[in-house]
């Protein structure tokens, strides 16, 4: 089996890591299949990701009775029918449940020509930033280059609260 080299790079999820450490601040992530976890991962892997991480909920299917199990789904045509409004409420609910700072979602689909998911970030139940990130569809490169969009995003925004909107 042929290995992957991520292009996310260490330093950004470093840089991360110390300011949520340094403020005693926690995230917690959800994510679908556009990304498939591959954020949760990375943060995971980040040496003593327990002192900001405490985890999150990767979505692989839409069926709304399993996911309000997990979260709090207002909306009745919630997937794939308005992904913005749901990434925000997700990223509410992620906090919430999991009892932290941050809530970060990064919803959407992936297919044949393009990557597109909305990304919706909350700090102490205040939105911060809800924005597509989008990129051409390039097989499994396509959920790495949107996990780095999203990384540099959340870093922007943990710097700055309330400045990247």
């Amino acid at each position: 089996m042929k290995s992957i080299q991520l292009l996310i790079d260490s330093t950004s999820l470093h840089s991360i890591k110390t300011i949520l450490v340094n403020r005693n601040e926690t995230l917690a992530i959800v994510e679908n299949n556009s990304t498939g976890g591959l954020l949760q991962a990375m943060l995971a892997l980040t040496a003593n990701s327990d002192q900001f991480f405490t985890g999150g909920i990767v979505i692989n299917n839409y069926k709304k009775n399993e996911t309000e199990k997990l979260l709090n789904p207002a909306n009745e045509n919630f997937f794939p029918d308005n992904i913005p409004t749901i990434a925000d409420q997700f990223s509410n609910d992620i906090a919430n449940r999991f009892s932290t700072d941050w809530g970060l979602a990064i919803i959407g689909e992936t297919g044949k020509t393009s990557g597109t998911s909305w990304l919706a970030i909350q700090y102490k139940q205040r939105m911060i930033l809800s924005t597509e990130v989008s990129q051409p569809w390039n097989g499994l490169r396509t959920a790495d280059v949107i996990v780095q969009k999203v990384v540099m995003h959340f870093l922007r925004s943990i710097m700055c609260p309330g400045n990247d909107k």
